[in-house]
């Protein structure tokens, strides 16, 4: 496992671009920039101000695993690259394609974080005092990426609306900021692909269409007006397969939610039922301890939760 993932890191495309046999490479210096519970491609102006990002740096918990299925077979580990080889693809939207939607999984993030600040509410509402938010959210693990030049080059036969550089990071296309990262050969040979392609989805790449180097963040901080961080390129590491694991949790999130939700109304009934000085005193004690018992898993959840683990 390469700790904190670097400090130097390839990114190559899944794509052939242009009828090009041979896909882009591209190094990039990354820098760790936090765990959060909120990275800024789900943050958006209107709910910063309710729900501000965390300033405690924490240590990130997701690495880049090794391009290859741990195995008790082999007698040695194989060779590795002095730097991790992440790649990527434009093409995610294919049918069969191995890798997931960036959009799915950022709109399953927020969903997820949604859920948690309702039930943290409740909680407090119902008079308890549970630990900060933060310690509720999934944790993402986010690194800058300066990007230090590359082999991609400006062609002729670059397809409409695809930008062509020779800056060193990935073209990108009008709308389309976001890419599935995975490495290969770090997933389970007999479910994650065929041949030697095993894959095993890690985190989303974020390039926006106006990016800039890190040493050209200071002097855009003065003279633009819009926030400059949201202009670097950045990496965002999340559990293994996240597609796969988000849903999971959200199911068990509303099912918290759900039982939070007729515990707090079981109590204001019986509270208006009783009235006077003994109204409060026949509350019962709404926690997540509480909520956690009475979450009833069913069959489908436990099977698809051992099948993700499976996986790993």
């Amino acid at each position: 496992i390469f700790a904190n993932g670097g400090p130097v890191c390839g990114f190559q495309s899944m794509d052939c671009v242009g009828g090009d046999s041979n896909p882009s490479l591209h190094r990039a210096m990354i820098m760790f920039a936090g765990s959060c519970e909120q990275t800024r491609w789900i943050l958006t102006a209107a709910n910063a101000q309710q729900h501000p990002v965390s300033t405690i740096v924490q240590t990130p918990i997701w690495c880049i695993p090794e391009p290859y299925f741990p195995n008790k077979k082999l007698d040695t580990l194989p060779p590795r690259p002095s730097q991790p080889l992440l790649h990527y693809t434009r093409t995610y939207q294919a049918v069969g394609s191995p890798v997931f939607d960036p959009l799915f999984v950022m709109k399953a993030l927020h969903h997820l974080d949604q859920l948690q600040v309702s039930i943290r509410q409740l909680i407090i509402d119902a008079g308890d005092n549970p630990p900060p938010i933060t310690n509720r959210m999934l944790q993402r693990d986010v690194y800058i990426c300066d990007w230090l030049g590359g082999q991609e080059s400006a062609s002729k036969n670059n397809p409409p609306g695809v930008s062509a550089n020779a800056t060193g990071a990935p073209r990108i296309q009008p709308g389309r900021e976001h890419f599935p990262v995975c490495v290969r050969g770090a997933g389970r040979p007999t479910i994650s692909g065929e041949g030697g392609d095993y894959i095993l989805n890690i985190g989303i790449l974020h390039v926006p269409h106006d990016w800039i180097r890190m040493k050209d963040f200071v002097s855009n901080t003065s003279k633009s007006a819009t926030p400059v961080s949201n202009r670097l390129s950045t990496l965002t590491l999340l559990p293994p397969d996240p597609h796969i694991l988000i849903p999971l949790l959200i199911r068990v999130a509303e099912m918290e939610l759900r039982v939070l939700k007729k515990a707090t109304e079981s109590n204001k009934d019986k509270a208006g039922s009783r009235g006077g000085a003994t109204a409060g005193l026949i509350k019962k004690k709404v926690n997540s301890a509480a909520a956690a018992k009475a979450i009833h898993l069913d069959d489908n959840w436990k099977s698809d939760f051992r099948a993700y683990i499976f996986r790993l």
